[in-house]
């Protein structure tokens, strides 16, 4: 049974995936409520394995399977909790909303489910075969989603362009991948970091050309500017829990793979990639800070958000290091929990204040929304408080200990445009606020009282946007039993070097 442990995740939801999809088929109605609770039952089977291994290895688990190409250890670990987390988040807030959309049918919850099993792939993929076999499970999947609701013209829209980026990304990304395997001979991330500590004569510019397209691939899936087009548009377009997920799952499941890529396999060649890295950073902050201003749709203003977080993130990139002390890693694991859990609940609002066929996601019709519905205006500003940096939310100390990172690491200039971001972030969120609290309502929310379950969805990650601040704060000292989060971020980043 231990041998298995390791997989158990995987092999449960893609079972589920495949459950999910006879079930429509013999079930004599669709049942909305069934795929839903089938989903969620077997999340929480899926999260069983990691704990249990855990707890049999006391936090030392590192398990390699299918020859190297993945590994199964703290740090994969950690994502799959995440993950699971946020694909649960995604159906309590969906489900409700699917059947009032007419998209309750089995293949979107089946759809979710093969995603994930591609999210899982990446979280443990120690060879870039695997890697790419991750990428294309997630993406595809993912690219149906987009456009789950048949009838919606923008949806359709969004989820070709999805497909055809996606698409050039992906060849991109399997031509960084050959380049790499032409110099070095291997696939396995460690052969590979273990072949560039002594490069063969001549062979290096070759290998960073394949390096350079392998961070192209990985820049569009994880929407860094200049490759982030695809990011309004698909946001916009796509169901508003989908675009959670995207937002959140699919963000965290491919800085997954492109932190383990680079502290495992392309460490010892930094001085390589570092500046890209950081150029590419500046240039995805100010790109969706900027662009965000503008915005008068919600869900606009949150992707082009979206962008601006994977600069925050890209920072931490830059300052990996393989010493003991570097915090860099830990602090894009906690920085990717926070931001998923904010994200989770900005859009879980919306989700419950949209009417059918979401024709309320302007900013204009946000108006008055804290009179109507004071609980869910509330979770919304918490998590632009978040989002912005406002202590004690978890959003503060994930900024807070990302730039710290960077500055110990030499990169105090880099530090210096995250908080001119940061600051500039403030009066795009600040809007929305103002927008609920200070104007008088004047739309009709009559068909938003039914989607309680989005409601409670939202409740749940405003209370871990606090949890983890407070935890980040060491105050949870405070509560027998209660770990910080940053804590569980060091340990499990450990396995990587």
């Amino acid at each position: 049974m231990s041998e298995w442990l390791p997989l158990l995740p995987i092999l449960i939801v893609t079972f589920t995936g495949l459950l999910l999809m006879m079930l429509e088929v013999f079930m004599p109605k669709e049942v909305p409520a069934v795929f839903a609770g089938v989903s969620l039952t077997a999340l929480a089977f899926a999260a069983m394995g990691p704990i249990i291994d855990w707890t049999l290895h006391k936090g030392a688990v590192k398990h390699v399977l299918f020859e190297g190409a993945l590994t199964v250890d703290s740090y994969s670990y950690f994502f799959t909790i995440l993950l699971l987390a946020a694909a649960a988040l995604t159906i309590v807030a969906a489900w409700n909303y699917l059947p009032r959309e007419q998209m309750g049918h089995g293949e979107v919850y089946s759809l979710l489910m093969f995603s994930l099993t591609g999210m899982l792939t990446l979280a443990s993929a120690t060879s870039l075969i695997a890697l790419f076999l991750g990428v294309e499970v997630m993406s595809i999947a993912v690219y149906v989603l987009v456009g789950a609701r048949r009838t919606d013209l923008k949806g359709n829209e969004s989820a070709i362009k999805y497909y055809i980026l996606g698409a050039f990304s992906s060849g991109i990304l399997l031509y960084g991948i050959a380049l790499i395997y032409g110099t070095t001979g291997s696939v396995q991330l460690e052969v590979i970091r273990d072949f560039l500590a002594n490069p063969g004569e001549g062979k290096l510019p070759l290998l960073v050309v394949g390096l350079a397209l392998l961070i192209v691939g990985m820049g569009f899936k994880v929407a860094a500017a200049p490759f982030h087009a695809w990011t309004p548009d698909v946001y916009e377009g796509a169901p508003a829990p989908i675009t959670g997920y995207m937002a959140t799952a699919v963000k965290a499941a491919s800085f997954a793979f492109f932190l383990r890529v680079l502290a495992v396999g392309f460490l010892p060649v930094k001085d390589h990639w570092v500046e890209v890295i950081a150029g590419l950073a500046v240039v995805t902050m100010f790109t969706g800070n900027l662009l965000a201003f503008v915005q008068t749709n919600v869900k606009r203003m949150l992707a082009y958000s979206s962008i601006a977080h994977t600069g925050y993130l890209m920072m931490g990139l830059v300052a990996l290091t393989s010493a003991p002390e570097g915090t860099a890693a830990a602090a894009i694991l906690y920085y990717l929990v926070a931001y998923t859990v904010t994200n989770l609940g900005a859009f879980a609002c919306i989700t419950f204040l949209s009417t059918r066929g979401e024709k309320l996601v302007e900013f204009d019709d946000y108006a008055g929304a804290a009179k109507k519905f004071p609980l869910v205006a509330f979770v919304l500003a918490l998590c632009m408080a978040s989002l912005i940096g406002i202590p004690p939310t978890a959003g503060f100390f994930g900024k807070y200990f990302l730039f710290t990172s960077v500055i110990q690491q030499g990169y105090a200039w880099l530090a210096v445009v995250g908080i001119i971001n940061s600051i500039l972030s403030v009066y795009y969120y600040l809007r929305l606020v103002v927008v609920m609290y200070m104007k008088e309502p004047k739309s009709d929310w009559s068909s938003a009282t039914g989607l309680q379950p989005a409601r409670i969805a939202g409740v749940i990650c405003a209370v871990i946007v606090i949890w983890a601040g407070i935890g980040a704060g060491n105050l949870l000292s405070l509560v027998p039993g209660a770990a910080p989060l940053m804590a569980w971020a060091k340990t499990s980043v450990s396995t990587l070097f």
